[in-house]
């Protein structure tokens, strides 16, 4: 919880921020004027400030600079009744958080002040000298310290002590087979083995001999006895991955299986009795897969006990500089580099694109800069051009008389300033509607239209 002061001389204007304030969970403190947030200021106990008076550049300027003589970073969020975009830069430039015109939204303001309390975290755990001691997170192995992976922290620490089955739901990516595991480890079956099946890598021949086993002469070619996974995990947990892709016939043996605990092996009489705990998981909607026909719904019951969905990484953008420095710093243990971080403009980058490919991709992309990058911080040239998909730029055979790196800034330069000249002209320079278009934050925007000077609409 962090402290908030509010510069607002407006009764009707400062019970609404009292409101907001307490539905967030801070605690709000209230100014009238710049003189007594000044005051309030030098006693070093304010976390955020919202100012919501006219602008007084001079009387903002004076509060900035008291910010950044103090050792701590304290968001501040101007809102303001006109919208400039040479004043926005300016103030942005100085280093306020946020620039909002009225009217604002409750969820609006709400969510920036979320973003501010996030911004303080991480500038927390940025201040700390051992960066693997900051990479906590709620799950052994699962990094990420958002409200999302809290709220899925709590349901698999209550699942991983039953031994109901569980079905494991999220896009390709999101990490399920490490909910899985962890669900494994501290479950009372931890000693025993997790066995992991990809249910999409073999055809439904093999799958059924890898799952059950087979006698020996069950069929051309088994000159001898083979068990099965059900046989390795037996006592332990199967993860049954991509279940959907499962085939549907297929599916009904399973189904089987699993409501009675025994099998029989492919050439056998015999009934195999096991102890196995089921976690299943998929990267489709189960309801959908059902209505669909690729999923069983009788099999769905069954394997869906408790269910556990992974969130997206644009779900929880807000742990992606806690998973880049923690894949950096793998990086450097493993191939000796000594890279320290990101900078600015490739951190925004990262966290305004929408990751298809989630947390996987994410590793692969902060692999891809550091084997790149010949410096301690990874820069934005060596971002692939799928991080700028709204220009399609033109190479001229002239390109060629440029180095790699002069010539990626060149073509850089000359994609934003192009995007955002038809951005302002298509929003007729209204800076809250070009941030919705872009998928940036404001505070992104007006950086980027101060590094191109571009004050102005076409």
């Amino acid at each position: 919880m962090y402290k908030i002061l509010v510069i607002e001389n407006d009764q009707l204007a400062i019970d609404d921020y009292r409101k907001i304030i307490k539905t967030t969970g801070h605690t709000f403190l209230h100014v009238l004027n710049y003189e007594q947030a000044i005051e309030r200021l030098e006693k070093k106990n304010i976390d955020i400030i919202i100012c919501s008076l006219n602008m007084n550049p001079q009387s903002v300027k004076s509060i900035l600079n008291l910010i950044n003589n103090q050792t701590s970073t304290i968001p501040l969020i101007i809102i303001t009744e006109n919208e400039s975009i040479e004043q926005a830069v300016d103030m942005m430039k100085k280093g306020t958080f946020e620039y909002m015109v009225k009217p604002v939204t409750f969820e609006k303001l709400e969510q920036v002040i979320t973003h501010a309390a996030q911004y303080i975290d991480a500038k927390k755990r940025i201040r700390k000298k051992d960066n693997d001691a900051s990479l906590t997170s709620y799950m052994d192995g699962v990094i990420g310290k958002s409200k999302v992976m809290y709220d899925l922290a709590q349901r698999v620490y209550k699942t991983a002590y039953n031994n109901s089955n569980v079905l494991i739901y999220g896009e390709s990516g999101t990490g399920k087979e490490l909910i899985a595991r962890y669900i494994h480890a501290k479950s009372p079956r931890q000693n025993n083995p997790f066995i992991p099946l990809d249910c999409s890598a073999l055809p439904h021949t093999l799958l059924e001999s890898e799952l059950f086993g087979y006698e020996k002469g069950a069929f051309t070619g088994a000159d001898k006895f083979k068990p099965g996974i059900l046989d390795q995990a037996d006592k332990g947990t199967l993860f049954l991955d991509e279940i959907t892709e499962l085939d549907y016939q297929f599916q009904v043996k399973l189904l089987r299986f699993i409501q009675e605990k025994q099998f029989r092996r492919i050439g056998g009489m015999k009934m195999n009795q096991v102890d196995i705990r089921i976690l299943s998981a998929t990267n489709r909607e189960p309801v959908d897969a059902i209505k669909q026909n690729i999923l069983r719904k009788d099999l769905y019951y069954r394997i869906n006990v408790i269910t556990i969905r992974v969130p997206a990484l644009r779900e929880r953008k807000e742990d992606i500089p806690l998973l880049v420095q923690y894949f950096i710093n793998d990086f450097n243990k493993t191939q000796y580099k000594k890279i320290t971080g990101v900078s600015d403009e490739t951190m925004d980058c990262l966290l305004t694109y929408d990751w298809p490919g989630n947390i996987r991709e994410l590793h692969n992309i902060v692999e891809l800069l550091c084997v790149l990058s010949d410096k301690t911080i990874l820069e934005i040239d060596n971002l692939p051009n799928k991080f700028f998909q709204y220009y399609n730029i033109k190479i001229d055979d002239n390109i060629l008389n440029k180095n790699y790196h002069e010539a990626k800034e060149l073509y850089l330069n000359d994609f934003c300033k192009h995007y955002f000249q038809q951005l302002l002209k298509e929003c007729n320079g209204n800076i809250s509607k070009a941030s919705r278009i872009a998928g940036l934050s404001r505070k992104s925007i007006y950086r980027m239209l101060n590094t191109l000077g571009l004050y102005k609409t076409n």
